[in-house]
């Protein structure tokens, strides 16, 4: 996705987030492996845009999403290209980017992405971020 202009959204709404950003995928014997990330400390505005509670058979599931506003891209999956989506850390939590798009038409010239809240099983804490840390954001 080719990077355009990053000006205008200021920095007063913003506060520091860790996003794991993916690498390009490798195949292997015709499946695409993508364990490697880098973590970043990034400034973003973040708002928290939905919680709702689903019902299933195995019980109750709370989904969250986020909104972004930042002034550079989020990687979203992409099978074709191999790439996963970005993940934000956000209040002991991991999300993963659904889309991000481009606002040129407003004065503030932004990105905005939306994010979805990862399953149970895969919140674990980034590597400098402790268990008990996590636990105290909720």
């Amino acid at each position: 996705m080719p990077v355009k202009y990053q000006g205008g959204l200021g920095t007063i709404w913003k506060h520091n987030y860790i996003l794991r950003m993916y690498k390009r995928a490798q195949i292997v014997d015709g499946y695409f492996l993508n364990d490697a990330y880098e973590d970043k400390e990034v400034l973003l505005d973040v708002q928290s845009s939905s919680s709702n509670i689903q019902h299933t058979p195995q019980g109750d599931k709370e989904t969250k999403s986020l909104t972004s506003y930042g002034n550079f891209p989020i990687q979203t999956a992409s099978a074709i290209q191999g790439y996963r989506a970005d993940l934000l850390w956000y209040d002991g939590e991991w999300y993963e980017c659904s889309s991000c798009q481009w606002y040129e038409h407003l004065p503030t010239r932004h990105w905005t992405a939306t994010w979805q809240r990862v399953s149970e099983s895969d919140q674990e804490p980034p590597p400098h971020v402790t268990r008990e840390e996590a636990d105290d954001d909720d």
